[in-house]
């Protein structure tokens, strides 16, 4: 891909993100967020690309310590029953 191709494509990700970010979707903010920093680093602007790595992985933990939560929670139902 041209260097010229990822500015547009960044502009659409920008885009994605603030929505995500406006609606509170924290998958989509997940995913717009890793494809940003793999942008970014393409166009070799490795601050974006951190700052977006680390969005991501902080999104990713969130998404993972719910789901523990939720996991632990139903097999505490299950043997409370």
């Amino acid at each position: 891909m041209l260097k010229g191709d990822y500015v547009g494509v960044k502009q659409y990700y920008l885009s994605a993100f603030q929505l995500a970010e406006k609606f509170d979707r924290e998958k989509y903010k997940k995913e717009t967020s890793q494809n940003l920093s793999e942008i970014y680093k393409e166009l070799n602007q490795y601050d974006s690309t951190y700052h977006y790595l680390l969005i991501n992985r902080e999104i990713s933990d969130s998404l993972f310590s719910k789901d523990s939560d939720k996991r632990i929670a139903e097999n505490g139902d299950k043997i409370s029953s």
